[in-house]
């Protein structure tokens, strides 16, 4: 029987990062409104928007009221379009009730990260220079949050979780958690600035014209995976843009050792504790590890002539671990998610 070392979960965590599929892409060059994404998107012909806008935040696929100039030109797009948005605080921004509401709502379609560990939010992301065009006014209340949703948590309408997007009028619902955030680095005046563990303080890098990647690592905790790109700004002056936007699935659930193929379904993963084996056919012995990914082997069970095993328990924290099969001399490992 094959020992466990520290060396083998190395290599298998190594070859699962490196294992990346890209699950969603959107640079806005076509208009894929309601299509790719939504947002609650307008235009008051003035410098109020939240859309598409090119380079010099001329909106784009916008019917009505479309040509609002930027005060500064963006660079570094993928093409030539990105999602920008200027002063939210507005009547005929189409989700405000009232002169108090001032939000933004970007969703992008939900996708079906059951198969991987986690997924990564890749995008550009900019706002006004602070140096070369003039004041910047990010307000003590102003941020750009980026968000995910998992099944029920996300936003309603439109059959969100078969067509893969929400309506434009329920862009705003749902219960969404925070991956990342910048924030109004001061009372008046200020820089959108990073806040790089979420408590509220920016401490990271300081937002400008220059569109910059940043990625945020989501753990997969369910099937159907919204993302949002929530704004708020209630001044004039605070042009914002981001663009090329990608979901990708890193850490595959499942990873089979020298490709053995016993046969084997591990189900549900992500697991609150227990998971259940079926095999495809009976097995004369078999023996299953639980090993964590510092390579620690935490639970050993031997079991006699079975087809399958059901409620097995990962006592421990919330994490990856590596469930090691052997059944007759044959050996598959996967991983599993504990939530």
């Amino acid at each position: 029987m094959k020992k466990i070392t520290i060396l083998f979960i190395l290599h298998l965590l190594s070859s699962s990062i490196n294992a990346q599929v890209t699950l969603y892409s959107e640079s806005f060059e076509t208009n894929s409104f309601n299509i790719n994404y939504v947002l609650n998107r307008f235009s008051d012909g003035g410098q109020d928007y939240f859309g598409v806008v090119d380079a010099w935040g001329n909106t784009q696929f916008i019917t009505e009221n479309s040509v609002n100039p930027f005060t500064f030109q963006m660079t570094n797009l993928d093409g030539s379009n990105c999602i920008g948005a200027e002063d939210l605080k507005r009547q005929d921004n189409p989700l405000n009730t009232n002169l108090d509401d001032y939000r933004g709502y970007f969703i992008a379609k939900t996708i079906d990260a059951s198969a991987y560990a986690e997924v990564e939010i890749h995008l550009l992301i900019g706002t006004r220079d602070p140096g070369a065009f003039g004041t910047v006014e990010a307000n003590d209340n102003d941020a750009v949050r980026i968000q995910y949703a998992f099944d029920s948590d996300i936003a309603t309408g439109g059959n969100n979780i078969s067509s893969g997007l929400t309506s434009e009028s329920t862009v705003n619902t749902g219960n969404y958690t925070d991956i990342g955030r910048f924030s109004a680095n001061a009372p008046t005046q200020g820089s959108l600035q990073l806040d790089t563990d979420l408590d509220g303080t920016p401490d990271g890098a300081i937002l400008n014209n220059i569109l910059t990647e940043y990625v945020f690592t989501i753990p997969v905790t369910g099937t159907n995976l919204s993302v949002r790109i929530h704004m708020d700004y209630d001044d004039s002056a605070e042009e914002v843009a981001f663009d090329n936007l990608r979901l990708i699935g890193v850490n595959p659930l499942s990873i089979s050792e020298n490709n053995l193929q016993i046969g084997i379904n591990i189900y549900p993963n992500p697991i609150d504790e227990k998971f259940s084996v079926s095999f495809n056919k009976e097995y004369a012995n078999v023996e299953i590890k639980i090993i964590n990914t510092l390579g620690e082997i935490i639970n050993t069970q031997s079991y006699k002539n079975i087809n399958g095993i059901d409620d097995f328990i990962i006592k421990g924290e919330k994490g990856i671990y590596f469930i090691q099969i052997n059944a007759d001399n044959s050996t598959d490992t996967f991983k599993i998610i504990k939530k």
